[in-house]
């Protein structure tokens, strides 16, 4: 079995286009998640891969093969799916010890190298993708933001208000008034 690294596959969408990528380069897939895909390696020619790069290039995607592009991908990856498609309300760790734990890495390392390809600290970015969550969540106007902060692991409503406004510029009430004229940000667009 090998496993295959994609940059910038970020949503289900993205793993739909890799999907179909993979299928039109004749590459049977054993297993897809965000961010990777595993293949059996007999499956795997040369020809093959000149064949899916320019399938993925074409979904805005790209096969990535140096080691950190591939640890930041994994990295990104991990935090989409925990903030986008978990409940946050389970998770007992803090997010360094989540991510240690997840990708075998100490958090300054993950942190250092993150800030380094990104140009925002790993602790901001999970913020913006945790307040991208609670604008969809607002948006489905299905919860109240008691409900809200705590699915989203945070301490009470005050600390979710305080951060939004913080991220956004608005208040979460600002934004629930003004929904439709609100802008919401797709999951890889967050930087």
């Amino acid at each position: 079995m090998e496993t295959i690294f994609i940059k910038n596959m970020v949503c289900s969408r993205c793993k739909l286009a890799a999907t179909l990528a993979f299928e039109k380069a004749r590459i049977p897939l054993l297993h897809i998640s965000l961010g990777q895909v595993q293949v059996r390696r007999a499956d795997v020619s040369p020809a093959k891969l000149a064949v899916l790069d320019s399938l993925l290039k074409e979904y805005g995607l790209e096969r990535t093969t140096d080691r950190k592009s591939r640890l930041l991908e994994q990295l990104k990856a991990f935090i989409i799916e925990y903030i986008h498609f978990r409940d946050l309300s389970e998770i007992k760790l803090k997010w360094s010890q989540l991510l240690e734990q997840q990708l075998g890495y100490d958090y300054d390392y993950l942190s250092k190298l993150f800030s380094s390809a990104n140009g925002i600290t790993l602790e901001r970015y999970i913020i913006k993708q945790k307040i991208e969550k609670v604008k969809a969540y607002l948006a489905h106007d299905e919860m109240r933001l008691k409900e809200i902060a705590y699915r989203m692991g945070y301490k009470n409503t005050n600390h979710v208000s305080s951060q939004f406004r913080k991220v956004t510029g608005v208040t979460i009430s600002c934004f629930r008034r003004n929904i439709r004229e609100s802008r919401r940000l797709s999951v890889d667009q967050i930087t």
